[in-house]
């Protein structure tokens, strides 16, 4: 005689283990309404962004100012307000000349492609001459915060600093 094989038992355990057998019911999709009302244009494309004159930098003990993107056009003057960072209020307003002075000879100032034409206390107006300009300003107290306002200026701004 040959031995047989087990069935299985599908009821074994349909005490335990109980789902009940219910017909899959097919959902239907959801159509979404068509809104009523006006139809609205598609929006118009984002312009441009502008071309960075000028590029700020970071630099230890203080900042460096350079050429900015290659296509934009070159700043004639350049203006810069510095001070140290305040917890409230503004920075520049609160700027005490005994803080620093960008005269002093604590300060390093050094260019290429352009022209310190006046500096004192914490401003400096700086003509460019060159397409690829760059200045360094170095002196400043490295465990302070450095806040530089950079405004740039045109021939016809130029009279009037």
């Amino acid at each position: 005689m040959k031995p047989t094989t087990p069935t299985p038992d599908d009821r074994l355990l349909i005490d335990y283990f109980y789902l009940p057998k219910t017909p899959v019911r097919q959902t239907r999709q959801k159509y979404r309404r068509k809104p009523k009302g006006p139809v609205t244009p598609d929006p118009e494309p984002l312009p441009e962004p502008r071309k960075k004159r000028y590029r700020l930098e970071k630099v230890a003990g203080g900042f460096r100012v350079c050429t900015g993107d290659l296509d934009a056009d070159v700043p004639t003057l350049i203006e810069i307000r510095t001070a140290y960072d305040v917890r409230r209020g503004n920075a520049l307003k609160k700027y005490d000349p005994a803080d620093f002075d960008l005269s002093d000879k604590d300060f390093t100032i050094t260019g290429r492609g352009v022209e310190v034409t006046e500096g004192g206390e914490n401003r400096m107006v700086v003509k460019v001459l060159d397409r690829d300009f760059e200045l360094s300003v170095t002196g400043f107290d490295e465990k302070r915060d450095v806040l530089v306002n950079i405004n740039v200026k045109e021939a016809e701004d130029a009279a009037q600093i």
